[in-house]
């Protein structure tokens, strides 16, 4: 069960993720349909939320030892509704703290190698080995003044 969901939520993230240009032009012909009066990222993310909350659903409901047809629609009925009615600003709200998040974990990530490349892996026995230290260090230094330098900028 736990391969599946994740297979389902790695699934539905790279089909948003490799969205053509078509695909968003028919979004905001589908959109424009409609009347709604959302932009497309608000779209975007709130298709992205009901498939998340209908695989969390249908995952959690199939525990319960109901049938797979049953679990499908409660989930499907259960995630339209929750993701339909969530308001567009909270919507954008979501959306930019997992975006500011994802971004500092991509620029940690690469730090927290150097740092422990410098201070766990790397020996400290010769003069070879302690200069590529300083340097491994001034490189950390150097990232973190220029990680600053750009979120100063947001």
């Amino acid at each position: 069960m736990q391969k599946r969901l994740g297979l389902y939520l790695l699934v539905s993230l790279l089909l948003l993720s490799f969205a053509s240009a078509t695909v968003l032009d028919d979004l905001e012909t589908f959109k424009n349909s409609l009347g709604l009066s959302e932009s497309l990222a608000v779209v975007l993310v709130r298709v992205g939320i009901v498939l998340l909350i209908t695989f969390l659903l249908y995952e959690g409901i199939s525990r319960l030892g109901l049938s797979q047809g049953t679990s499908i629609a409660v989930s499907l009925i259960m995630g339209l509704i929750s993701g339909v009615f969530i308001p567009g600003s909270v919507l954008l709200a979501i959306s930019t703290t997992y975006g500011t998040l994802f971004s500092l974990i991509l620029i940690m990530v690469p730090i927290g190698a150097l740092l422990f490349l410098t201070y766990v892996i790397i020996p400290h026995s010769s003069l070879g080995w302690r200069v590529l230290r300083i340097f491994l260090i001034a490189l950390v230094l150097g990232l973190l003044i220029w990680a600053k330098a750009w979120v100063s900028t947001l």
